[in-house]
């Protein structure tokens, strides 16, 4: 637990120092967000000067933030789409971004939270671009702190994915409807209000 006010919204910057070489078991490929490796133990300084920009992020899964009043939280599930490809690097534009800006004025003093759990390239059924689609909602979506509702946009890799790149990794429709209403059908066992969007 770190003890900082973090405003609605605001962006929040996560210093790692590794001190030998070491194998990274979690990353975040495509993140659309700006990230900076420099040399040394930079943990503690305000700036970088001199550091590399990468567009991945590493060693991070999540970060909780803790409000004295409950209010209801939003899980955006899906592709590349809800991850943020073709928005703007670094200038939080994706539709999770814009979703929590639009909330935020709406509900002014009770906001509510809105959790990106986009990952590029992912599908239902094959692990090839992160854990699959129907294994990843429960623990990116069902399982986050205070979720109250779900945002569903995952499938359009499992038809594209098997005609350009993986072929033999084949999904039909009844395969992507049969992932799309289980997922439905959890979120409703879990007490989540699931929202499916289309392809």
């Amino acid at each position: 637990p770190v003890d900082i006010h973090v405003p609605d919204g605001a962006d929040v910057a996560v210093s790692v120092y590794v001190k030998e070489e070491a194998d990274c078991t979690t990353a975040h490929r495509c993140a659309y967000a700006m990230h900076h490796l420099g040399r040394g133990d930079t943990t503690g300084a305000a700036a970088m000067p001199g550091a590399e920009p990468l567009l991945s992020g590493y060693w991070m899964s999540a970060m909780e933030v803790y409000r004295p009043v409950a209010a209801p939280v939003v899980v955006a599930f899906g592709d590349s789409l809800t991850d943020g490809h073709g928005s703007t690097v670094g200038a939080n534009r994706r539709y999770p971004d814009l979703l929590a800006q639009r909330l935020r004025q709406r509900h002014g003093a009770l906001p509510v939270a809105v959790v990106n759990a986009g990952l590029s390239g992912n599908r239902w059924r094959f692990d090839r671009f992160g854990q699959r689609g129907i294994e990843r909602f429960r623990r990116d979506a069902l399982s986050v702190s205070g979720i109250t509702h779900a945002i569903v946009q995952l499938g359009i890799n499992d038809i594209g994915f098997q005609h350009q790149w993986t072929p033999q990794e084949t999904a039909t429709a009844d395969d992507v409807i049969a992932s799309l209403s289980g997922a439905v059908a959890a979120g409703r066992a879990a007490g989540v209000q699931v929202h499916v969007a289309t392809l």
